[in-house]
């Protein structure tokens, strides 16, 4: 609530964080379970020690995630600068002609995207997401939405989400909504705060407007996952899982990973960490030569464990737990580091972006999918928008402005000669 209220956006972590300890809850009183697994048909149990032993990981891993995380903004400064305007006054010429840019990203990218995909469903999304030209610059567009929703032109910014929005449906993916509609909803809560604080109204709009948001995308998320689960037969839940509620068993997963670690002793090791990372790079890597060495996805690890699928699988399948299966999956609990890590990334970014509305309106719809998939448990898919779908937006801005200044330059130039 104090996040909320100053206007950060850490806020959205802690209503993901909020959102599956209620279900965290749910599992602790419920105690120990059993887990159909559907691949090798066999059943896993879970004992009350290790729901117990989880419950502990989790309030540790909260805990330091907000010591690191409040500590890095009040050490950058956040506390001290004024609260971001959440607004753009007034636009320059170059960034309007930066919209017409993402528009063409946003139709000719749509329409590309719509031919390659068009009669596949999620599975074609699954594996082609990673090397697919047309969804690179389909996501590249993500900016028009912010850049409207900062101008105050809502019904602009809504339009521009509705292609992001069908693929969503179409393909059973919400991913899609994290680069559309999470982030013009955040842009229109906070300035919905921002008015409510100048009218010292600093109670019951915020929370009304905010709960309407958040009841609407749990609506569209509810949509997505019952069509997805419609396609799927006879598959047990486990006792207590509420299917649906987005990502309502992924608490249960983490139990279910915590049984096999604690069982086994086993540790991925660095392999998340260093997926995570290459993404940041890859664009570069690639153009230098460098081949990218093999690693094991934690996630993909974490679908052997919860349903037993085949490590080798010719399909591939991927399971996050939440980051508290991926942290004790990855180093045991060694894993809490990992809390204080993502505090210090997700303060930064934050920090970095809010003091400058053009930069906040080209990154939010990257920090959103970036902060939203690390909750969820997979550090790999974090950075996967900032693997090329970033730095093609972010070279549009680069070149319009640089323009800009360059036109300053020469005329400065001609009238001193």
């Amino acid at each position: 609530m104090r996040s909320l209220k100053a206007g950060r956006l850490v806020a959205m972590l802690w209503i993901l964080i909020t959102y599956h300890g209620i279900f965290l809850i749910q599992l602790f009183l419920g105690g120990p379970f059993t887990k159909f697994r559907g691949f090798p048909g066999d059943v896993v149990s879970i004992s009350a020690e290790t729901i117990a032993a989880l419950a502990w990981y989790v309030l540790a891993f909260n805990l330091i995630f907000a010591f690191v995380e409040n500590i890095v903004w009040r050490l950058s400064g956040g506390r001290s600068e004024p609260r971001a305007a959440w607004e753009i006054d007034q636009e320059p010429n170059w960034l309007a002609g930066a919209r017409w840019i993402y528009l063409a990203f946003l139709i000719g990218g749509g329409i590309w995207y719509w031919f390659k995909m068009a009669g596949g469903g999620y599975r074609d999304y699954v594996q082609l997401q990673q090397s697919n030209w047309p969804v690179v610059f389909f996501w590249a567009s993500a900016p028009l939405i912010t850049i409207l929703a900062l101008l105050k032109r809502p019904w602009l910014a809504a339009l521009a989400c509705v292609p992001f929005l069908f693929f969503a449906v179409y393909l059973k993916v919400r991913a899609f909504a994290l680069l559309s509609i999470i982030p013009a909803a955040v842009v229109l809560y906070f300035q919905a705060i921002g008015a409510s604080s100048a009218r010292r109204q600093h109670f019951f709009k915020p929370i009304a407007v905010g709960v309407a948001i958040f009841a609407a995308l749990v609506a569209v998320s509810v949509l997505v996952t019952f069509q997805k689960m419609a396609k799927i037969e006879g598959t047990p839940n486990a006792p207590g899982e509420i299917t649906g509620l987005p990502d309502a068993g992924m608490i249960y997963g983490s139990a279910i990973v915590f049984e096999y670690v604690r069982d086994t002793a086993t540790s991925l090791g660095s392999d998340s960490l260093l997926l995570y990372g290459w993404n940041w790079v890859n664009p570069f890597l690639l153009l230098a030569g460098l081949e990218r060495q093999v690693l094991l996805d934690p996630a993909v690890f974490m679908a052997n464990i919860v349903d037993g699928v085949p490590l080798n699988s010719a399909v591939y399948f991927h399971y996050p737990t939440l980051w508290y299966g991926d942290a004790f999956l990855t180093f045991g609990n060694a894993g809490l580091l990992l809390a204080g890590l993502w505090g210090l990334i997700v303060s930064l970014w934050e920090r970095f972006m809010t003091r400058n509305m053009v930069l906040l309106a080209l990154l939010l719809p990257y920090y959103t999918w970036h902060a939203y998939m690390l909750v969820r448990g997979s550090p790999s898919s974090a950075t996967v928008p900032l693997s090329y779908a970033a730095y093609v937006a972010a070279l549009v801005l680069v070149v319009l402005s640089q323009q800009r200044f360059l036109k300053r330059f020469r005329a400065a130039r001609r009238r001193a000669l």
